[in-house]
């Protein structure tokens, strides 16, 4: 059974998903159209990028979409930077207001 924080535990699988999600939502937003939806723009995904970043628990890897055109530039963790201060905290205050795991995860 593995426990929330402890290394190989939920918390940095969650902050994984996470973050994923958020980085799709922001390429979906940078092509103007859904994964899959056909659109007149030749700017596409073209697969993703593995990233370490470093949270307070410690090491996450996480997959970055790319784009065909290379001008796609993520807010959340921007090009060049390894470190993501604050985010541990904002999950954990999520969870302390009542929102399930399942919850935060979508």
């Amino acid at each position: 059974m593995t426990t929330v924080f402890k290394e190989g535990g939920l918390y940095k699988e969650l902050t994984k998903r996470l973050v994923e999600k958020m980085l799709n939502s922001e390429m979906q937003n940078h092509l103007g159209h859904d994964r899959n939806q056909r659109s007149n723009n030749d700017n596409v995904r073209n697969g993703t990028t593995t990233k370490r970043i470093i949270t307070e628990q410690g090491t996450v890897e996480i997959d970055v979409p790319r784009d065909r055109n290379s001008n796609f530039e993520p807010m959340l963790v921007p090009k060049r930077k390894r470190r993501f201060d604050g985010f541990d905290q904002k999950v954990i205050s999520l969870y302390a207001k009542g929102m399930t795991l399942s919850d935060i995860r979508i």
